[in-house]
């Protein structure tokens, strides 16, 4: 369940990345909410599968972020969608003035589109960026492989995975002094990012910060509720 699940070192590495003015934008193709959860803000991330803790409105399009994951509902308002055969409809209803509209959940099953607006807004971060970082993905799923490789040239490529993947061989391209310009990590994320920190911050900030993890997972359990 979702909402058994915390953030991980790594989660909050990124959102002190973020913070610290390193991580420009983020892209998931995680639907368990937890990057919203560790506070990355929504319009520096892009959830390309969705988020099983926001829903929206079916008809306007305004997005709610919930405590709790939201379910699809059952009844004879459902209504199947004509490409995954499932229905998204969560119940609720929009609470925006002069809508009414049933809210949808934003998980993208199989067979489904990706938002068009969550995707470009990814396309765009992914030909902007100077650096790309890829952790924990095989990068075998269309159209997110696809965008590690748009990055402003020389293409930067830093991947931690334990399983290789077909972008392996960009991480060792090389400048013109024959300096790696990538690198491949093959191993767990939060042992990387760990070393990553510990270049980044001196240590009686970073003990601080490591320090504060405890309570921090108290405040995030305060912020999931039961399924609904």
């Amino acid at each position: 369940m979702h909402a058994d699940l915390r953030p991980t070192y790594t989660h909050e590495a990124l959102v002190k990345l973020q913070e610290m003015g390193l991580l420009k934008f983020l892209i998931s193709q995680n639907t368990d909410g937890l990057h919203m959860l560790s506070g990355i803000p929504a319009d520096k991330m892009a959830e390309l599968h969705g988020n099983s803790y926001v829903e929206k409105c079916e008809d306007c399009g305004m997005r709610y972020e919930r405590s709790f994951a939201c379910r699809r509902a059952t009844g004879s308002f459902q209504k199947k969608c004509p490409r995954c055969k499932i229905n998204h409809r969560t119940g609720r209803k929009c609470s925006q003035p002069s809508c009414n509209g049933y809210l949808i959940n934003t998980i993208i099953n199989f067979g489904d589109y990706l938002e068009s607006d969550v995707l470009d807004r990814a396309r765009y971060a992914a030909v902007m960026s100077d650096a790309v970082l890829v952790l924990g993905s095989t990068l075998m799923v269309s159209p997110a492989n696809h965008l590690v490789t748009l990055g402003q040239e020389p293409v930067r490529l830093i991947i931690c995975n334990r399983q290789t993947t077909p972008y392996d061989e960009d991480c060792h391209e090389l400048d013109p002094d024959g300096q790696p310009l990538g690198s491949r990590v093959f191993g767990d994320c939060d042992n990387l990012m760990k070393k990553v920190m510990s270049c980044l911050l001196p240590p009686s900030e970073l003990r601080t910060w490591e320090d504060g993890r405890q309570t921090r997972m108290m405040e995030y359990s305060l912020k999931r509720t039961a399924v609904r």
